[in-house]
């Protein structure tokens, strides 16, 4: 029987859309790791995966523009996105184009795109969602709480919303913010990430350095509230051993003196993510 020769055709742009649709670069576990993890935490096989799609695109047509752009934002080349995405008048350039000025601190930019998405008629909590995300970064936490709760009555059945929400509020509205992030947790209840967000909420409140010192918090009340978060990031790693989550796992071990396990949570990120090791666990 002969032998059918390979097939050496350069894929379709559709053909490498779907690729990348089927990577999982595009889930909501990667959105928040995007917005709350370092681009170096994108695990290496889904890098190597990215990188070999980019490497493929041969056109410089606004779709082939596109989907290198999308690319280049998921792996954490973000000047570079935007330059590709720069000029494309989807509502799916819009949004990553308005990620990547997010992420280059560009807010006032990333502002424009975001309300000319919401402009061409998007309904998903994204679009909010990222423009609560800007208005945190600027330090004003009780407008991106307010932004968050938009998107959860927006679309109450997309998880991002409460995620976003629930980290907001958290330190000001204690119940509303649980509420918030159980609630997305029970819209994913085979995920990971919102109970991971549930503890990197916790932990951005305690601010070791900063807030506990300042409120007089005691030894004790340090070590109830991180065994607490150590309990919540269990159960997403338990779903999910995603390397930030496993980072951040690490972290709150060192602090209650396990170096032991926190070690090997970060070696177990390491594996995943290969040039990580620099990276500090706190950010």
């Amino acid at each position: 029987m002969t032998k059918a020769p390979p097939d050496n055709s350069a894929p379709t742009l559709k053909g490498l859309w779907d690729r990348f649709d089927a990577s999982g670069a595009n889930t909501e576990a990667e959105l928040m790791r995007r917005w709350t993890a370092t681009s170096a935490l994108l695990p290496a096989k889904l890098r190597r995966t990215l990188e070999g799609i980019l490497k493929k695109i041969d056109g410089d047509d606004e779709e082939s523009k596109e989907l290198s752009g999308v690319l280049l934002a998921c792996l954490g080349k973000n000047a570079e996105a935007f330059n590709c995405l720069n000029g494309i008048k989807s509502n799916r350039s819009l949004l990553w184009r308005a990620e990547a000025l997010v992420q280059l601190g560009k807010h006032d930019e990333a502002t424009k795109e975001i309300l000319a998405s919401l402009k061409q008629g998007d309904t998903s909590a994204k679009a909010i969602s990222l423009m609560a995300l800007s208005l945190s970064r600027r330090g004003d936490r009780e407008r991106a709480a307010e932004r968050a709760h938009s998107a959860c009555k927006l679309n109450p059945d997309d998880p991002i919303g409460w995620v976003i929400f629930g980290m907001f509020t958290w330190g000001k509205d204690q119940k509303t913010a649980e509420a918030a992030l159980q609630r997305a947790a029970s819209l994913r209840p085979e995920a990971g990430w919102p109970l991971a967000m549930n503890g990197l909420a916790r932990l951005s409140v305690m601010n070791f350095e900063g807030i506990w010192k300042q409120s007089g918090s005691s030894s004790r009340d340090i070590f109830s509230e991180l065994r607490k978060t150590i309990s919540v990031l269990d159960e997403a790693i338990e779903l999910d051993p995603a390397p930030w989550v496993l980072r951040l796992r690490a972290m709150c071990l060192e602090k209650i003196g396990q170096m032991k396990l926190g070690i090997r949570d970060l070696n177990r990120a390491i594996t995943a993510c290969p040039g990580s090791e620099e990276l500090h666990t706190e950010r």
